[in-house]
């Protein structure tokens, strides 16, 4: 562990994205209040970076005007966005983190996974510092993973992940020793321009730049992290009021069955491009 803590701090940008309309000040008066349990997360990941000493670009798209005042005052570099899709506050933030002084490593993730940057932005970082991957994908460990999440989260993931590497195993993309947890979301970048294009290109900016990536042949390496997920974030998307968790469960199904149809006609499109290499 010691020689993980050795990295510069400065040397790591997060890029997050925000979205919380209704977010409000005080105490979490309802746990069905989706964008304040969200909200509250992402401002303790931000006192965490800057107690930290990594540098924060957050990408917002029309939050409520007390939650932006919140960035404020915590000095965050916020970049406004006017288009709501989490993809382009995505591409923002990582191409204005890009461009910050002095930074190696870009750590891309969602506000609310505290402890990507609290426990482990450095072991994550460490392999692009030391010269040993361009990409490196945080894959969770799977007890903390099962124990932490809803259970239809873990249930839908686990079967996205599945059905995803199988179908890069097959179609000679991803080693066959090697798994990508690819529906958890957060992964670190070398700052390069041909590294940062590939997730600045995509309205889908989740999978198709690691697809990508492994068919041009650069170095995506994957590291188990005992990752759990918030338990008010739990709470809130386990809760029943108002049809919320029905709703949580029909969006991640919905979601799972689109992505895998998409990954499968990108990688048709990848191999009628197979001229554009990478020099």
């Amino acid at each position: 562990m010691n020689s993980v803590l050795r990295v510069n701090p400065e040397l790591i940008a997060i890029a997050a994205t925000t979205l919380y309309p209704n977010w409000y000040p005080g105490p979490l008066e309802n746990i069905g209040d989706t964008d304040k349990v969200r909200g509250d997360l992402a401002l303790e990941l931000v006192r965490i970076v800057k107690m930290a000493g990594y540098q924060l670009v957050i990408a917002d798209g029309a939050s409520s005007e007390a939650f932006k005042q919140e960035l404020s005052e915590l000095k965050v570099l916020v970049v406004s966005r006017n288009n709501p899709q989490r993809a382009m506050g995505r591409k923002l933030a990582i191409q204005k983190a890009a461009k910050l002084d002095g930074v190696k490593v870009i750590i891309r993730t969602e506000p609310e996974k505290i402890s990507i940057v609290e426990m482990f932005a450095q072991t994550i970082a460490l392999p692009i510092i030391n010269g040993e991957a361009d990409i490196v994908v945080p894959n969770r460990e799977d007890n903390h993973f099962r124990q932490s999440y809803p259970g239809y989260m873990y249930d839908s993931e686990k079967i996205w992940n599945k059905k995803y590497n199988h179908l890069l195993h097959k179609t000679g993309l991803l080693p066959p020793n090697q798994i990508l947890d690819i529906a958890f979301g957060p992964v670190a970048l070398r700052n390069d321009q041909l590294i940062t294009s590939l997730f600045e290109e995509y309205s889908e900016a989740q999978t198709f730049p690691l697809v990508k990536a492994l068919s041009f042949g650069l170095r995506i390496l994957t590291i188990e992290i005992p990752f759990a997920y918030p338990p008010t974030q739990k709470q809130n998307e386990n809760t029943e009021e108002g049809g919320a968790k029905a709703k949580f469960i029909e969006k991640r199904n919905q979601q799972r069955k689109t992505a895998l149809t998409e990954l499968t006609d990108y990688i048709r499109l990848l191999k009628h491009k197979k001229s554009n290499k990478i020099i």
